[in-house]
């Protein structure tokens, strides 16, 4: 049947040290490699938010590309583009080396992965907090670094990204060296993007997060700005916006911060969750899905889980997007 992602259950130990979430009410649908390409076929899925959001991208990517990663695999920070001979990845990045404020030196995290023979993409756009959000427009169009280009936002559509991947890959060309941090053709906020940028690119779903980084939306007035634009974007077209409530992360404020006593800091969600019931949003439980978890499902000292924590995440995302008979 059809699932929320806010259904109550539980983690199952397994033989591997890893455990899997069940549901208290019915049997969860395991999602593997044919089933999450065919429960996918044809949608542009879109990740926007912080390194959770990241992840749980990059595991998905990976699921429909050749199957779920091995459990314990971290996502590392670098730009390496995910390819096979069934999917590839173009990473629009560039983390500048020097120590500059974010806000006088973007950084630009967006990734873009395409499965041709099921008509499939999977995006990501980093938000990192309230400092602006950065890209480039496709390479049949970009402006260079001197000029004024004859393109606009209107030529960032879904069918012109999954071209630029195909040509960066026939070419070799996957991942881009950058010399110039101030090279991207536009710049704006959250509510910039979703407004200006995900109409062209024919979102289909997107899941938003970007508590981790922000501290947790407060401002109801932006946040609610975010989730006007949103639904005019996407779910009046048919689509759908949902909020991933904020997963805990480790509290190095905390006294004897150990692998054995560990602290952990919890994000209030009260704001955009009153945003998704005003604005039309569904919201996807992550948190209080993760809430039992200790410290042996984080692969770092922050709030980083690893592979097998992300792909269960990802399984009960794709039970709702798809549910079964």
């Amino acid at each position: 049947g059809e699932l929320s992602g806010m259904e109550e259950g539980f983690w199952e130990g397994q033989e591997d040290g890893t455990m899997r979430w069940q549901l208290r009410e019915c049997e969860l649908r395991r999602f593997e490699l044919e089933e999450a390409r065919d429960c996918l076929r044809g949608k542009h899925v879109l990740f926007a938010g912080d390194s959770i959001s990241r992840n749980l991208y990059l595991n998905l990517a990976s699921l429909v590309m050749d199957g779920w990663p091995e459990p314990k695999t971290i996502h590392l920070k670098d730009h390496e583009p995910l390819s096979s001979e069934h999917g590839h990845e173009h990473c629009d990045c560039f983390i500048p080396s020097t120590t500059a404020h974010p806000r006088d030196v973007p950084v630009k995290h967006n990734r873009f992965f395409s499965l041709p023979t099921h008509d499939l993409l999977l995006s990501y756009i980093q938000v990192r907090g309230d400092y602006p959000i950065v890209g480039r427009l496709p390479r049949a169009c970009r402006k260079s670094e001197t000029g004024e280009g004859a393109c606009s936002l209107a030529n960032m559509t879904r069918a012109a990204i999954a071209k630029d991947i195909a040509e960066l890959k026939e070419e070799a060309e996957i991942q881009e060296a950058e010399t110039d941090a101030n090279f991207f053709d536009w710049k704006g906020s959250v509510e910039y993007v979703f407004a200006n940028i995900l109409p062209h690119m024919q979102v289909d779903v997107v899941v938003f997060n970007s508590g981790l980084w922000s501290g947790g939306l407060t401002d109801q007035a932006e946040v609610d700005a975010m989730f006007a634009a949103c639904r005019e974007s996407v779910i009046q077209r048919g689509g759908e916006c949902i909020w991933r409530t904020t997963t805990k992360r480790l509290d190095h404020s905390a006294p004897n911060c150990t692998k054995q006593d560990t602290a952990f800091l919890w994000i209030d969600d009260t704001v955009p969750l009153q945003s998704a019931a005003h604005y039309g949003w569904g919201v996807f439980d992550a948190a209080g899905m993760t809430e039992g978890l200790e410290r042996d499902a984080y692969w770092d000292t922050t709030a980083h889980f690893f592979a097998w924590v992300d792909q269960e995440v990802n399984n009960v995302l794709l039970n709702r997007l798809c549910p079964g008979p």
